[in-house]
């Protein structure tokens, strides 16, 4: 299978799409009687996330737990950001992941995957052209201080701890939250270690 972006998250759909989706997926997950991802029935990724982040916009930043916002048995989260390779994620990985999505593609800001010892369970994409609401790495028009140093996070469950910085957004109606590139570089560095 090819490296395609299937994408989960907000404005990704047009309504129409979701409208009709809504009810097919309920009608998927009442069928098979499990929820979607696993996740609790209708809570996705993006969702949990922005259940987190929203009450703490005045505050500037915040700390997520990655392993209390994404459901499921992983063991390593990665986070990639623009300029990471394929080979790279698989090296992170340990494994080749043959059915994941093309970082280089135009659009994209960020991912992060989830993944056990063998494959990777579940994936989240941000792109310029979504509706985003948080970004895993530094904003395409960030004012970082330091350069990223890596283009690919490893981060272990246990120690699945990020920090979000809150920022106004690309639009005055919007905002949204980021990675900033210190905290990657951090993250990265204790990985290492």
């Amino acid at each position: 299978m090819s490296r395609s972006a299937s994408r989960e998250g907000r404005g990704a759909w047009p309504t129409l799409a979701r409208a009709l989706a809504i009810p097919a997926g309920a009608l998927v997950v009442l069928v098979t009687g499990c929820g979607y991802l696993g996740d609790p029935p209708g809570r996705d990724i993006n969702t949990a996330f922005t259940d987190v982040l929203a009450p703490q916009e005045a505050a500037g930043d915040a700390e997520v737990d990655l392993s209390e916002v994404a459901a499921g048995e992983w063991t390593t989260a990665l986070i990639i950001c623009p300029g990471a390779s394929t080979r790279e994620i698989d090296e992170a990985l340990g494994f080749e992941w043959s059915d994941g999505f093309d970082p280089g593609s135009a659009g994209f800001l960020s991912a992060v995957a989830f993944a056990s010892d063998t494959d990777v369970i579940r994936y989240y994409l941000a792109g310029l052209e979504d509706d985003w609401y948080f970004t895993f790495c530094p904003t395409p028009e960030g004012t970082e201080e330091e350069p990223l140093e890596h283009a690919v996070v490893r981060l272990p469950r246990a120690s699945a701890e990020v920090t979000f910085r809150h920022s106004g957004g690309r639009r005055a109606e919007s905002s949204y939250w980021y990675v900033p590139s210190e905290e990657l570089n951090s993250l990265a560095a204790k990985g290492e270690s």
